[in-house]
């Protein structure tokens, strides 16, 4: 179906001659893991611990002024990373940096200026634990279910319809009715708050607490706060957790503290430090 639709959308760049005035820029939401039987260490679904199975996307970039037919693998590069590079395309390199936010352009990267535009990425899903990843290490790190969640929005989140919460219900077996989610819905929007909450966001938002079960994937509150730490070199299928060893707690450490001033630098909310257990 992929190949189908794209092919469409191909011909149409080809009928109306749009090669050489477009850049277009092919990239997934997640990748998927197939929890291959030889692995013990398996990734399912999104569920924590993330892996690179799910979160190594593809991003193919076409560029009607850039020389094609590369792959660059000199740089890390990350979902915010398109905005910038749009951002900065459009504008034609006269958009201050500021406007990126978190963001970085890949445009120097893909004109052949620099190398490089990120030495480390942080990734994870919503809910879940929280992932650095470096050139040698990957380290994952747990959270903790039970503490505080919070989703900050300046729009009215899917999550807080009816439909939605019923969904959720089915997937932990839980028989929760349209009316019954009503109920469940009004007790959390009365612990809304609304105020200032983003750095740099201008924009009022929503405050709205999470049931923190709802994303820990039916695992045990022991599982949740596992954290992994992986040679990215050695181990490429992620299969010798080296976190809670006491000869790499050295590096642990390292990896633990570099990920705390990531976090801080990006705007992580307060109590997401509690919930990784980061205080």
């Amino acid at each position: 179906m992929v190949d189908n639709w794209l092919g469409r959308i191909w011909e149409k760049l080809e009928q109306y001659d749009l090669w050489s005035n477009t850049c277009v820029i092919v990239v997934t939401d997640h990748g998927h893991a197939l929890a291959e039987p030889e692995k013990k260490i398996k990734q399912y679904g999104k569920s924590h611990p993330i892996f690179e199975d799910v979160a190594n996307i593809p991003l193919i970039i076409y560029h009607p002024e850039i020389k094609g037919g590369q792959r660059v693998q000199s740089t890390f590069s990350t979902i915010v990373d398109i905005r910038a590079t749009i951002l900065d395309i459009l504008s034609g390199g006269k958009i201050e940096e500021k406007a990126y936010v978190d963001g970085k352009s890949l445009m120097p990267v893909l004109k052949g200026e620099v190398s490089s535009i990120r030495e480390y990425i942080l990734y994870g899903t919503y809910g879940a634990g929280v992932s650095l990843t470096t050139w040698d290490t990957t380290y994952i790190r747990g959270f903790d279910p039970r503490k505080p969640l919070y989703i900050y929005t300046c729009s009215y989140p899917m999550l807080l319809s009816p439909g939605s919460i019923s969904g959720f219900g089915e997937y932990f077996g839980v028989n929760l009715d349209y009316e019954g989610a009503v109920k469940f819905l009004t007790s959390i929007t009365a612990k809304m708050e609304s105020g200032y909450y983003i750095p740099g966001v201008k924009i009022p938002q929503w405050k709205i607490p999470m049931i923190s079960f709802m994303f820990s994937a039916g695992k045990s509150t022991k599982e949740c706060k596992r954290s992994y730490l992986f040679d990215r070199k050695k181990d490429l299928n992620f299969q010798n957790n080296l976190a809670g060893k006491p000869e790499y707690a050295e590096l642990e450490n390292e990896m633990m503290q570099k990920m705390k001033i990531v976090l801080k630098e990006e705007g992580c909310p307060p109590e997401q430090f509690k919930r990784f257990m980061l205080e």
